[in-house]
Order: structure tokens, then sequence, then C-alpha cells
């Protein structure tokens, strides 16, 4: 009897109408976790030397985050379209503005999450030559 109740539980749990406040609750928190990441690496650091460092970015590497925001931006701007949750269906343009403001702002103007954007594809690049290497 506890597993059928275990398992209703679960799918409760995991039903749009719950899943979709989660997901877009964890972007908002992703957002504002990448802003204070991004300011605080932006703030001179206490200590007897302090270094600024301007980075320009590459045309590939450019091209792999634009790429990247219209990949994550097909991804966010479906899920209020697609969910039918009263949350969503209700204010559907308001959620699409904001998920589409967030993958611009983390994919093309958040310096911390760009950095792991490149660092994620390299990792990813030199996985693929180690197997294809072996």
């Amino acid at each position: 009897m506890k597993l059928h109740h275990a398992a209703a539980l679960t799918l409760v749990i995991l039903s749009d109408r719950y899943m979709f406040l989660v997901f877009e609750a964890s972007l908002f928190v992703l957002c504002l976790y990448a802003m204070w990441r991004s300011w605080r690496s932006s703030r001179p650091r206490k200590g007897p030397v302090t270094v600024l460092v301007e980075v320009k970015r590459s045309a590939q590497g450019r091209a792999l985050l634009y790429g990247f925001y219209g990949a994550l931006s097909v991804v966010l701007l479906n899920i209020p379209l697609r969910v039918e949750v009263a949350a969503a269906r209700d204010y559907r343009v308001l959620w699409v503005l904001f998920n589409l403001s967030s993958a611009a702002y983390l994919c093309l103007f958040n310096s911390w999450f760009r950095n792991k954007i490149i660092g994620w594809v390299g990792k990813f690049e030199n996985l693929i030559e180690q197997v294809t290497g072996s």
C-alpha cells in the first residue's frame, strides 16, 4: 500500500503543475546566482596587487555563445507555450519574455555563465577526442 502512495505522490510532484513552477523558480535562482558571481568577480580584491583584465572573445567563441543562446531560447520558449497549467496559460507572454530575457542575459551578458559555457564545450571536445583517440 505504501508503494502505491509513493508512486501517486511521485506522479503528482512530476506533473506539469509543479514542475513548471519549480523550473521557472530554478531559472530565476540561476539568474540571481549568475549576477552574484559576476558581481563578485568584478569587485577589486583585497591584497597588494589588483589586476584588471579585459578579454575579447574570438569570432568562434562568439558564434558558440550565439549558438548556445539560440538552442537554449528554443527550449525556454517552448516550455510556457506547451504546458497547460493555469499559471503558464494565463500569463504566457510574461513567461516567454522572462525565459528569453533570462537566456539572453545568461548567454550574452553574464561573464560567469559565458565562461561556464566555454568550459563545458572545452570539456566536451576533450571527451570526444579521448573517445575517438583510443
